[in-house]
This record gives structure tokens, sequence and C-alpha cells, in this order.
């Protein structure tokens, strides 16, 4: 069995030694590379270390990314199912499933329904031109259950706290139930309940698993391209985006903001769960990650 390789860019010192393991290369000459040069392309540093293509495809391929989330039960449901996409998080026990529940919100998944207290939308028909807030509302509900619904991350960032819609106060799904049924405690009784915390969590995931709109790669060109050419474009979108990564880091003091998006029906199983950290704990560790 072929060892996992991981590559963990969500921090300085994790995404040197990635490249340094990746390509057998030494600290010193991964930084040099990166300080000497103004072009920092994958092209070059392969012709710098005469790095050949077949070098730059690994099997087994792993990919470290961090999640923001939130929840009242200290993390237990996802050391338990791992980390679920919208629509198995819903479909699952979870604290999310179970909010919804005891507040009457019924989704049927399959049938693509969803009602409370008597008020039943079909999520399948969608409106064009000129709606009103609630089917604008009910658009958005269906719209990130069947076509948003992936595992979202970060392969790197300069604080997955600071990212907008909130998702470490409630999850930013609440908020789209909420404008539909038009109730805004559906979305603020989350937020005020005394057991809520934030979490971040540093999973990994296999190449395989990873959108390739994580690396840049437009639907178009998938379209066009075999299975096998998909996957070592993404290896060379991974490898890209760690060097201008570093390059940023090391040279002007920024850090990207790369997402990542996991395949729609991809879940994270809890042994690839690698760092649960409370949102303070992750704070603290941040402070000197770049």
């Amino acid at each position: 069995m072929t060892t996992p390789f991981v590559f963990d860019m969500t921090n300085r010192e994790a995404l040197i030694q990635s490249l340094c393991s990746y390509f057998g290369l030494s600290e010193e000459q991964v930084e040099d590379f990166v300080l000497m040069n103004e072009d920092v392309s994958l092209e070059l540093f392969c012709q710098t270390y005469d790095i050949v293509e077949e070098q730059l495809n690994r099997p087994a391929l792993y990919i470290a990314s961090y999640h923001s989330t939130t929840n009242m039960d200290r993390c237990a449901s996802i050391q338990t199912l791992g980390l679920l996409n919208l629509r198995e998080t819903i479909r699952q026990d979870t604290p999310l499933a179970r909010y919804l529940r005891e507040r009457g919100v019924m989704f049927d998944l399959d049938n693509k329904t969803v009602c409370c207290h008597g008020n039943v939308f079909d999520l399948r028909k969608k409106h064009v031109g000129v709606v009103d807030s609630r089917n604008r509302a009910k658009d958005f509900v269906a719209y990130k259950l069947y076509e948003d619904h992936q595992i979202n991350g970060f392969l790197c960032t300069d604080d997955v706290l600071d990212y907008g819609g909130y998702v470490n106060l409630r999850p930013e799904f609440l908020m789209n139930v909420a404008e539909l049924f038009k109730d805004s405690r559906l979305e603020s009784d989350w937020k005020r309940d005394p057991k809520r915390q934030a979490y971040v969590l540093k999973y990994i995931a296999p190449l395989s698993d990873y959108n390739p709109s994580t690396f840049s790669i437009h639907r178009e060109v998938v379209a066009q391209k075999s299975p096998e050419e998909v996957e070592e474009m993404k290896v060379q979108g991974l490898l890209t985006t760690a060097l201008r990564t570093l390059f940023n880091s090391m040279v002007w003091g920024t850090v990207s903001e790369d997402i990542s998006y996991l395949n729609g029906d991809a879940v994270v199983p809890p042994q690839n769960i690698i760092q649960i950290y409370t949102a303070e704990s992750y704070t603290t560790f941040n402070e000197t990650a770049w």
C-alpha cells in the first residue's frame, strides 16, 4: 500500500516542509528560490532544480484544509460522523438537523420540499426574472441544497475566523431558511444558544475529492480533458498556488485566501480530521502561523 503524502499549506512552516518533502529539496533551496526570483512559476522552479514532469505527480496525494464551523455538542457528532456536506448534515443526526426539527422545519430531500408549521415549499421550481423576496429566498435554499452543498474550506488564509458570512456564529444556511419562513429566530436562536461554540477543523482529503475549481480549472476545460489530465492539472494548480503563497508570505508579508471546494458528494471521515481547534486555541496558534 502506498503511504499517503499530505501536502499542507495552512501555515508557513507546513508549506515549506511540504515543498521540501515533495521534491526532495532542502529548506534553503526552497526559500532561496522564493527570495531570489520575482517569477516564482512552477515552470521556473522545475527548471531551477532539474525537476522532470514525472516528479510532479504522486500517488495517494492528500491535501490539508481548514474549515470553520459552530455547534452545541463540542464536535461530538463530527468526531462520530465526520465532516459532512450540507445535504448529509441535514439527513444525519447532527446538531443542525436536530435544531431544524425542533423548530418544525422538515426537509424531504428526495422529493425536494421543505415545510414549517404548515407552510410547504417546492424546491424544484426555480424562478426567473423579477421575483419577490420569499421566492428569492426559496431559490437560495434550493441552490444551497442541490448545487452548492459541498464542503468548503481554506487551503490557506490569514484568519479562518475572519471569513465573511459569519459562519463562526451560525451555519450560513440558517440565514436562508430564516428568510424563507420570515422568522429571524430560526437564525438568531442558534447564535444565542449558550452551548454554541465556534471551532476550526483541520482536515485532509485526497486530491480526487477536491473539485477542479479549487485550482482555478474551469468547467469548460474539465469537459475537454480526460480524468487523468484533470488530476495532473490539479497537481500543477496546487504547486503553483503553494509557490505563490510562500512568495507572498516571505516577500510581502501577506497571506493569500485560497478557498478549497470538495466535490459535491464528498465527506471527510473522522480519521481524516487531524485537528479540532476552539476559536481561542486557533487564534493563539494563528498568531505565529505566517
